[in-house]
C-alpha cells in the first residue's frame, strides 16, 4: 500500500494569494517557499528549507526519505492540496530531486472535510471534531510578516524587493508549519473511518483537473475596459467633489457623505445598498443630493472588481485564470466559484446585439467615444463581463443549462405528479402555477406580466416550505409589490395544487426525527434514507451519496400554532454569521437540501459525461456546464443529448431534464 505524505508550505512572494489564487501565485516570479513541514505514514514531522542548508540534513536538494516514499508512489495529503500541488510543481521543482507530481498523486483533507458538512479552516474543522488544539496567534503574525515584502530602511534600495528573514524567525516559523501538519494528520485520522466514496474523491479530482485546464481570458480587452472603468472613475469622482464643493473627495467617504447630506436636511441611517437605493426612491430628496447617493452606488457596483480579478489572478503566459471552481462548496455538494466568482456576475442591461456592438466598438474606439455610446459605462461594462472569457484562437464554447432542474427534482422526489404532468407535457410550470393562482387559462397568461413573475416566485421559493411573510419579502426583493392577502392566499395555492411536496416535507422531518431517536436503523422517505451512525445523521441520496449533518440533537421547540413538537438541531456552519454552531431544521429544509443536493448529482453526473465525450469541462455556472472543445467539433445538440441523459439511479419514477443552449450574452458571441 502507498504510503502517505502529509504535507503544508510556508511561502513569501510579492504576488497577493488571495488575490491571484494560489497557481498564479506559485507562477510569479518572485515567489519562493520559505519551508515546508512533512511527516511520512504518522511518523516524525521534518523540515525542509533552502534556507538552512544543514537543517535537518536536507541541504538543498529532497530529503532521502521522502525522496523514497514519493519514488514508491506515495499519496501527498494536505488541507486545500491545489496550493500544494502548485508549489510543488512550479517552484519546488527547481531544487535538486523534486520531480513533477500529477494532480492523481495528492489527496485533498479540506475537500473530504467539506463533504461531511465540517469547516473548511483548519483550526476550526479541528475545534469541530474536538480535537485539543491552541491557537498560535505569535506564529500566525510571524508567517503573515514574512510571507510579504517589507519596507526598504532609510539605507536601502526602495525599489527592491526586501524580506523579513532574521534566523530567529525562520526556526519559529518551522514550529509554526510542523504544527499545521500535525493538524492536518490529526484531522484526516479522525475523518478516515467515515464515509467518502470513490465517486465524490473522483469527482473532486476531476474538479482539480478542471481548475488546472482554466478559463481562458481575453486579456487585452479586460486591460482595455478596466482602463475605461477607471477613467470613468475618475469622472464620477470630479462630479461629487464639484457637488460637494470639496466636501466630499471619494464615495468611499461614508461619513462625509451622511455629514453633507445632514447638511442639506436629509437624515440616512447608512449608506448600505439598500439605505442608496431607498433613499433615491424618496421623492422628498431633492435632485442634487440623489445624484451623490447615485454616484456613490455607481461606484460600489462589482463590475469594477470583477475586471481587477481577472487581471490580478490571468497567467500571464496562456491567459488562462486557474482554480475557479470549489468541490462541496456549500453543504448539500454545489460547486462555489473562487477568484473571478463566475457564479455572481451582474447582469447588466444590454441585450446580446448590443453586447456584441459594444465590443466592437471597446476594440476599436476611444473612452470619450464609448461614453458617448454608454453613458451608463458600468452598466455595459457589467453586461459584457462574460463576453471576457473568450476561447482562444481555433476553440470555441459549447454551453447549455438544465432548466428548472430544482423543481423537476422536487416534483420527482415527492413522487408530485401534479407537477410531473406539466413537465411531461407543455412544460411551462410558471405559466401553470400562475394560472392556479388566478384561475385563469394558462394561454391568458402572458409572458413578462406580474402574474406569471408570481407564479414562477411560487415554484422557485414555496416548495421548501416558506410561509406567508418570507414569501412577501422574496416577491419585494425581485421589485414585485405583493400584499399580505395574495401572499398568503398564493402559498396556500401551491400547497394545495402540490399537496404530496407539503407530505413530504412532513414525512421527511418524522424519518429524521425518528433516525436520531433511534441510532443504527434507517429511516426510509421515498427514495432517500436517514440514519444515524458515527455522529452524524446521514441522508443517503438517490444516487448513494450521504448529505451529513453533524452531532445531531432533539430539542422540543412551540411553532407558531402553540404546539411543542422534536426538531432536529445540527453543528454546522450558519450561512448567515458565517460561524460554526449549532442550528435547526425542518421538514421544508431538509427537503431543500436534499433537492439541491439530487440537482447537483445530475449536474455532477452530466459533467463527466461531458467530459467522456471529448467536451473539456471549464466552468460550471450554477445549472449552466461551459465546455472548450476545438472548433467544428461536435453540435449543441449533442451536448444537450448528453446533459439530459439520466444516471441509471435517476431512470425511475418520472425524473424529467431538460436542457437549453445558454443565452448568447457575450460568452458564446465572441
Amino acid at each position: 500500500m502507498a504510503k502517505i505524505v502529509n504535507i503544508d508550505f510556508e511561502s513569501r512572494s510579492a504576488c497577493d494569494l488571495k488575490k491571484a489564487g494560489a497557481w498564479r501565485y506559485s507562477r510569479d516570479d518572485s515567489t519562493e517557499v520559505l519551508c515546508f513541514a512533512y511527516r511520512i505514514d504518522g511518523g516524525p514531522i521534518k523540515i525542509w528549507s533552502p534556507f538552512f542548508q544543514d537543517f535537518e540534513d536536507s541541504p538543498g536538494r529532497i530529503p532521502d526519505d521522502l525522496h523514497k516514499a514519493i519514488g514508491e508512489g506515495a499519496t501527498i495529503r494536505a488541507w486545500n492540496s491545489f496550493f500544494e500541488f502548485s508549489i510543488w510543481n512550479n517552484v519546488l521543482t527547481e531544487f535538486p530531486g523534486f520531480m513533477k507530481l500529477p494532480l492523481s498523486r495528492f489527496e485533498d483533507t479540506a475537500a473530504k472535510a467539506a463533504a461531511l458538512a465540517l469547516p473548511r479552516n483548519l483550526e476550526e474543522g479541528a475545534k469541530a471534531l474536538g480535537l485539543p488544539i491552541e491557537k498560535d496567534m505569535t506564529g500566525r503574525r510571524l508567517m503573515l510578516k514574512m510571507s510579504k515584502p517589507r519596507k526598504a530602511k532609510k539605507d536601502e534600495d526602495k525599489n527592491a524587493v526586501l524580506w523579513h528573514e532574521e534566523p530567529q524567525d525562520f526556526i519559529r516559523l518551522f514550529e509554526y508549519c510542523k504544527k499545521d501538519v500535525e493538524v492536518e494528520s490529526a484531522v484526516a485520522t479522525r475523518i478516515s473511518a467515515l464515509p467518502w466514496s470513490d465517486s465524490e474523491r473522483n469527482l473532486w479530482l476531476f474538479d482539480q483537473r478542471i481548475n488546472l485546464r482554466g478559463v481562458p481570458i481575453d486579456i487585452e480587452m479586460v486591460e482595455k475596459a478596466h482602463k475605461f472603468l477607471n477613467l470613468y472613475e475618475e469622472d464620477l469622482t470630479k462630479e461629487l467633489i464639484e457637488i460637494t464643493e470639496g466636501a466630499v473627495t471619494t464615495a468611499n467617504q461614508r461619513a462625509r457623505i451622511l455629514s453633507w447630506l445632514e447638511g442639506r436636511g436629509i437624515v440616512l441611517e447608512g449608506l448600505t445598498k439598500d439605505h442608496v437605493v431607498a433613499a433615491l426612491k424618496d421623492k422628498s430628496i431633492d435632485e442634487t443630493s440623489k445624484r451623490v447617493l447615485e454616484i456613490r452606488l455607481l461606484l460600489a457596483k462589482s463590475s469594477t472588481k470583477k475586471l481587477a480579478s481577472m487581471l490580478a489572478c490571468v497567467d500571464s503566459e496562456d491567459k488562462r485564470v486557474r482554480g475557479t471552481l470549489l468541490y462541496h462548496g456549500a453543504s448539500t455538494g454545489r460547486f462555489s466559484g473562487r477568484l473571478i466568482q463566475v457564479q455572481n456576475f451582474p447582469r447588466g442591461s444590454l441585450k446580446e446585439d448590443q453586447i456584441a456592438e459594444a465590443f466592437n466598438l471597446l476594440n476599436r474606439g476611444g473612452y470619450k467615444n464609448f461614453r458617448e455610446h454608454y453613458p451608463d459605462l458600468l452598466d455595459a461594462i457589467s453586461s459584457m463581463l462574460r463576453g471576457f472569457i473568450a476561447a482562444p484562437k481555433g476553440k470555441e464554447f459549447v454551453a447549455a443549462d438544465f432548466s428548472s432542474i430544482e423543481s423537476r427534482a422536487l416534483f420527482w422526489l415527492a413522487n408530485e405528479e401534479a407537477g410531473l404532468k406539466v413537465y411531461r407535457t407543455h412544460g411551462k410550470i410558471y405559466e401553470d402555477m400562475a394560472a392556479t393562482i388566478y384561475n385563469k387559462q394558462m394561454e391568458d397568461i402572458e409572458k413578462g406580466s406580474f402574474e406569471r413573475q408570481l407564479g414562477k416566485q411560487a415554484i422557485l421559493g414555496a416548495g421548501y416550505g416558506m410561509g406567508r411573510q418570507k414569501f412577501q419579502q422574496t416577491c419585494e426583493g425581485y421589485g414585485m409589490d405583493v400584499g399580505p392577502d395574495l401572499a398568503k392566499f398564493t402559498i396556500a395555492a401551491f400547497r394545495s395544487k402540490f399537496s404530496n411536496v407539503v407530505q413530504y416535507w412532513r414525512d421527511l422531518e418524522n424519518a429524521a426525527v425518528l433516525a436520531v431517536k433511534n441510532p443504527g436503523k434507517p429511516y426510509k422517505v421515498n427514495n432517500v434514507a436517514f440514519k444515524m451512525a458515527k455522529g452524524f445523521l446521514w441522508a443517503r441520496l438517490p444516487s448513494g451519496r450521504l448529505l451529513a449533518y453533524y452531532k445531531p440533537r432533539l430539542k422540543m421547540k412551540e411553532t407558531p400554532w402553540g404546539e411543542m413538537k422534536a426538531v432536529v438541531t445540527y453543528m454546522g456552519l450558519n450561512s448567515q454569521t458565517r460561524k460554526w454552531e449549532r442550528q435547526s431544521t425542518y421538514g421544508g429544509k431538509l427537503c431543500e437540501n436534499i433537492t439541491q443536493a439530487v440537482a447537483r448529482d445530475l449536474m455532477a453526473d452530466a459533467m463527466v459525461r461531458l467530459e467522456a465525450a471529448g467536451y473539456s469541462v471549464i466552468m460550471t455556472v450554477h445549472d449552466e456546464v461551459v465546455s472548450e472543445v476545438p472548433e467544428g467539433f461536435g453540435t449543441v445538440k449533442e451536448f444537450e443529448l448528453i446533459l439530459n441523459t439520466l444516471p441509471k439511479w435517476a431512470q425511475t419514477g418520472g425524473c424529467l431534464l431538460y436542457t437549453s443552449p445558454s443565452p448568447r450574452d457575450g460568452l458564446l458571441s465572441r
